[in-house]
């Protein structure tokens, strides 16, 4: 079978278990924080039984994609390995998650001034559901290939943002009067902030829900190539089954009319000399039986199995016919409204038009 592939919608096409190679190196590029330019470590007493170290890998927020390398924190509370956690960055908090604790001092003698502190609240960030986490890439678990996806983006710092942002500008519009033309300016800007927040978040939802169709779509493809066989024998199977009864019918029905047509001649040389003439045994034809149950399991077959097929639409009644929707609505809008179609309504519905920058 020739390798799944997946596609990136920023990239095209990859290798699925590869994961896409640009994306990756991309990745790798990641503007992540270095411990040794951090500025405004944590004072904590030597020895001091409280002090807790960690290490965290950080987490991509479009890809979900852990850095290779680790970074060292002080953590105001316990921390387990596996906790996902917002940490101070050179210039913004960023999410990570951790890789290690309990990590000695003297690992940190050398830079310790300069490692900060991971304040956490009393709710840590929720761990990702283990089923998936990143997009266009696979582990390997009990002997299974497991593609990793982005899910539950309501706990996407960047979602909980724009959605924060969406109920105050909703706020706004319940509140907002239009009664002069200068209203229908600061209307209008908000409309372009709502539109701009409208597409920011509709293009989030695409990226967690292509590479999830994407991978249905490799999925349902890998699935009938592996199942190709299967159906194709189950055809052949049946198909002889059927035959063999057919035939078994054309069989029984051929011997019935000889023995019909023998008698019938049978009866004329008798009326004709009066003699009983003897006639040729027909054989017997088994009827191939209706069920057939074994160990495995049973066959029954149903003689009566009507179907169609479609051979010219113009004939089909009316009544079996759907509208087509594209049809009636491209018509529309290429005349203007001015076209007449029985039995539809067409009317003006305007809408307003927003240009956003950026």
């Amino acid at each position: 079978m020739p390798e799944d592939m997946g596609t990136c919608q920023k990239h095209g096409e990859f290798v699925l278990r590869d994961g896409c190679p640009e994306c990756i190196s991309d990745q790798k590029e990641f503007d992540a924080p270095d411990n040794y330019g951090i500025k405004g470590g944590v004072e904590l007493e030597e020895g001091n039984p409280t002090t807790r170290i960690v290490k965290v890998r950080y987490c991509s927020e479009t890809t979900g994609y852990e850095s290779d390398r680790e970074y060292t924190y002080f953590a105001e509370s316990q921390l387990q390995v596996g906790d996902i956690v917002m940490v101070p960055t050179k210039d913004r908090d960023a999410k990570a998650k951790v890789s290690a604790i309990n990590v000695p001092e003297s690992e940190i003698e050398a830079f310790r001034d300069k490692v900060k502190t991971i304040s956490v609240p009393e709710q840590t960030v929720p761990k990702p559901s283990t089923e998936a986490v990143i997009v266009g890439e696979w582990q390997q678990e009990s002997g299974k290939d497991i593609a990793l996806l982005h899910i539950k983006p309501e706990l996407n710092l960047k979602v909980i943002d724009l959605h924060n942002k969406a109920l105050e500008l909703n706020i706004l519009a319940e509140q907002r009067e239009i009664k002069v033309n200068d209203d229908l300016a600061l209307a209008t800007d908000g409309l372009a902030l709502i539109r701009k927040l409208k597409k920011a978040l509709e293009g989030l939802r695409k990226e967690y829900l292509d590479p999830l169709e994407q991978h249905k779509k490799d999925i349902r493809a890998a699935f009938d190539w592996l199942l190709a066989p299967v159906y194709n024998a189950d055809k052949i199977t049946s198909q002889k089954m059927l035959a063999f009864s057919a035939e078994q019918d054309r069989k029984r029905a051929e011997a019935q009319s000889i023995a019909r047509e023998q008698a019938e001649l049978a009866e004329r040389a008798k009326q004709l000399t009066g003699e009983i003439i003897e006639t040729a045994p027909v054989p017997v034809v088994e009827e191939a039986p209706k069920r057939v149950i074994t160990d495995s399991g049973m066959e029954s077959r149903n003689k009566t199995h009507w179907t169609w097929e479609l051979i010219d639409k113009a004939l089909v009644p009316e009544i079996y016919k759907k509208l087509d929707y594209g049809a009636i609505s491209s018509a529309v809008k290429g005349s203007k409204g001015t076209i007449t179609i029985p039995g539809i309504r067409i009317f003006n519905n305007p809408t307003l038009e927003i240009r956003t920058e950026g």
